[in-house]
């Protein structure tokens, strides 16, 4: 399960994001694309390779991410190469 929260400039994510969240996390963001400069991965406990994989995306189109732990660091790392 993810929850989102957006605030000002900020989304944050919370739960899981796994395949099965990916879809709304693109949704979110894409809806407030001029909004969301910074996704907050404090609150985030798991991330599997294909939410890694829409976090480099999301970096790559200029989004900064932050809070990550050493393991999602690592996940998305490793996604990127």
């Amino acid at each position: 399960m993810l929850r989102i929260t957006r605030h000002l400039q900020q989304a944050r994510l919370e739960g899981r994001l796994t395949r099965h969240e990916v879809g709304l996390l693109r949704e979110v963001i894409r809806s407030s694309a001029d909004e969301i400069a910074v996704v907050d991965l404090t609150s985030l406990a798991f991330v599997d390779a294909c939410g890694a994989a829409a976090l480099v995306d999301l970096q790559r189109r200029g989004l900064e991410i932050r809070g990550s732990s050493p393991f999602v660091r690592q996940l998305l790392e490793e996604a990127g190469s």
